[in-house]
């Protein structure tokens, strides 16, 4: 999917640090969006340079803004990306 590919090499090339002033700016719902394609990317092999360590780093910032109920919210909701 290329929308996952862009997202994950988008989160491949920014630092965390950086990262963290933009996920305190999103809402809810498009940080449980980002942890979907995150969760995708992650099943996706093959992408070279990416690397899961990134994704599941962007996961635990995510995590550490929002607290941990975004995991059940992304695992429960029927739609997919």
């Amino acid at each position: 999917n290329l929308n996952i590919r862009a997202l994950v090499s988008i989160l491949n090339s920014t630092k965390l640090v950086e990262g963290s002033n933009v996920l305190k700016s999103l809402s809810p719902d498009a940080q449980d969006s980002l942890i979907k394609h995150s969760y995708k990317g992650m099943t996706m092999p093959g992408w070279g340079d990416v690397s899961g360590s990134v994704l599941l780093g962007w996961h635990e910032e995510v995590r550490g803004i929002a607290g941990t109920g975004f995991i059940i919210r992304v695992i429960i909701d029927r739609r997919t990306v």
